[in-house]
C-alpha cells in the first residue's frame, strides 16, 4: 500500500521525530537581551513561533493532562473484551504520538503529531500526489498555485524538539518546503473546482493545534482541511435526496483529531457527532474541537456504566469522545450514517469486520469508508486487501472505487435498504 514519492502514514512515515533540523550553521552564543529581541522579532513575523510561544507556558500542565486522561482511557479498555484492545500497530502509533505530544505540547500537535495521520509529504515533482495536481492544474491553465506562500517552520523553539521535527519531516529544507506548499495550494483549487457544497468558500484552516502556515487566496489553507471537504462532496452525493435536507448524526470511528468532524458540524451539516477511537487520538479530538467550537455541547470521555446511561447521554450534548467498548452500549440506528476515514486497515482484520458490523449496527442509513486498496501493517504482520472488508448484516454495496484524490484508497459505501 504504499507509494514511492509521499511520506505520512502509510506511505513511508518514519518511526521517530528525530532528524537534521534543516537550518544550518552554528548559532553561536548571543547575549540575553539580543537573544530577546530576536525572538520578538520572530513572534512579529512567524505566525508558527508566536502560538508556539503562547502555548508554551501551559504546555506541562496540559501534558499531565493528557496523560491521566490516556491512562483512565486505557483502564476502560483493558477492562472490555480482547476486540476492543488496540491493535499492535496502533500501540506503536501511540507509543509515537504520547512521544512527540510530550516534547512539543498539545497546543503544537499539528506539527507534532498530524503528519503522521493523513497528511502527505512530497518529496520531488514526480511524486505520484503532486504530479497528477501539477497535469490537472495543467489542464484548467491554473497557475495560481504558484504564488501561494508559506511561512518556514524549521526554526520554531531555537534547536527544540519542535525544530527537529520539522527538520524530520522537511529533510530537503526549502527545496521541501516549496514542494509541499504547491501541493498544499494545488490541492486547494482541485477541490474547489469540485466542491458542490461549497465549503471551502466559508472554510479557512484554524490557528489552534499550530498547522504548517500555507496562504493561498489570502487565507490559511490545509492539506486536511481540503481533503475533508473533499470527503464531505463524496460522503453527501451517495446520500438520499430527503437525508441532505437537515444536519445529520453522525458517528466516525478512529477520528483522529477530529478534522472531518470540524468540517461537518461547523458548516451545520452535522447536528450529533460521535466519536469511537483511542488514546491519544481520542483526547486531542476533544481538546481540539472543545476550543474550536465552544457554542456545542461537548461531553469528554467518562465511563458509562450501560446502555440506557448512554442513551441519555446522547440526548444532553452534541460531541460524543467514546472508547471502542463504550460503542457497544450505543442505541441500534441512532445515527444517520457511520464513517470510517483511513482508520480500519490499522486494524487486525476480524477487528475491523467487527467495527462494521457496529457501524452498521448503530446507522440508520448508510456506512461510508474509505481505506488503502491494500495496506502492509508490518506490526501486526499481514496484507489488509479491500476484498477482505465484509459487508455488514442488511446492507448491500452501492459504491466502490478509488478515491478522487488519491488513488492508494478505495471508497466503499453500504447502504440499508429502505
Amino acid at each position: 500500500g504504499r507509494r514511492k514519492g509521499e511520506t505520512g502514514r502509510g506511505a513511508g512515515a518514519s518511526d521517530d521525530s528525530g532528524g537534521s533540523s534543516g537550518t544550518g550553521g552554528d548559532r553561536g552564543t548571543a547575549p540575553a537581551a539580543d537573544a530577546a529581541f530576536l525572538r520578538r522579532r520572530a513572534r512579529a513575523q512567524s505566525g508558527n513561533v508566536r502560538i508556539a510561544d503562547e502555548v508554551a507556558p501551559g504546555a506541562e500542565a496540559e501534558w499531565q493532562e493528557l496523560r491521566a486522561a490516556v491512562a483512565r482511557m486505557f483502564a476502560e479498555m483493558d477492562a472490555s473484551a480482547e476486540f476492543h484492545q488496540p491493535s499492535r500497530f496502533w500501540l506503536y502509533v501511540h507509543k509515537i504520538a504520547m512521544q512527540r505530544l510530550r516534547q512539543a505540547g498539545i497546543g503544537n500537535f499539528k506539527i507534532a503529531i498530524n503528519q503522521s495521520y493523513h497528511n502527505f509529504i512530497p518529496t520531488g515533482r514526480d511524486s505520484p500526489l503532486l504530479a497528477r495536481l501539477l497535469d490537472w492544474a495543467r489542464t484548467v491553465d491554473s497557475q495560481e498555485a504558484m504564488f501561494a506562500t508559506m511561512e518556514d517552520p524549521r526554526d520554531l523553539d531555537d534547536g527544540g524538539p519542535l525544530t527537529e521535527m520539522v527538520g524530520h519531516f522537511f529533510p530537503r529544507g526549502q527545496d521541501g518546503l516549496a514542494l509541499y506548499r504547491t501541493y498544499v495550494a494545488l490541492l486547494w483549487d482541485h477541490v474547489s473546482s469540485f466542491d458542490r457544497l461549497r465549503l471551502l468558500e466559508r472554510l479557512e484552516e484554524p490557528e489552534l493545534g499550530n498547522p504548517m502556515r500555507v496562504r493561498h487566496r489570502g487565507k490559511l489553507v490545509s492539506q486536511d482541511l481540503a481533503t475533508s471537504v473533499a470527503e464531505a462532496n463524496q460522503l453527501f452525493a451517495h446520500l438520499p435526496a430527503a437525508a441532505r435536507e437537515g444536519p445529520l448524526d453522525i458517528l466516525e470511528v478512529g477520528a483522529g483529531y477530529g478534522r472531518l468532524a470540524h468540517v461537518l458540524l461547523s458548516c451545520g451539516l452535522a447536528r450529533r457527532y460521535v466519536i469511537v477511537d483511542i488514546p491519544p487520538a481520542l483526547y486531542v479530538s476533544w481538546w481540539y474541537l472543545s476550543r474550536l467550537l465552544p457554542g456545542l455541547r461537548m461531553q469528554p470521555f467518562a465511563p458509562c456504566a450501560d446502555a440506557a446511561e448512554m442513551a441519555a447521554r446522547l440526548e444532553q450534548a452534541d460531541v460524543h469522545f467514546l472508547t471502542p467498548n463504550q460503542a457497544t452500549l450505543l442505541p441500534d440506528r441512532c445515527v444517520d450514517l457511520s464513517v470510517a476515514i483511513s482508520a480500519l486497515h490499522e486494524m487486525r482484520i476480524d477487528q475491523a469486520n467487527r467495527y462494521l458490523r457496529e457501524m452498521g449496527r448503530t446507522a440508520r442509513r448508510l456506512l461510508f469508508t474509505k481505506n488503502y486498496w491494500a495496506y502492509e501493517n508490518p506490526a501486526d504482520d499481514f496484507i489488509f486487501r479491500a476484498d477482505d472488508y465484509e459487508t455488514p448484516p442488511g446492507y448491500r454495496r452501492s459504491a466502490r472505487g478509488s478515491d478522487r484524490l488519491n488513488d492508494s484508497f478505495f471508497i466503499d459505501v453500504m447502504t440499508r435498504p429502505e
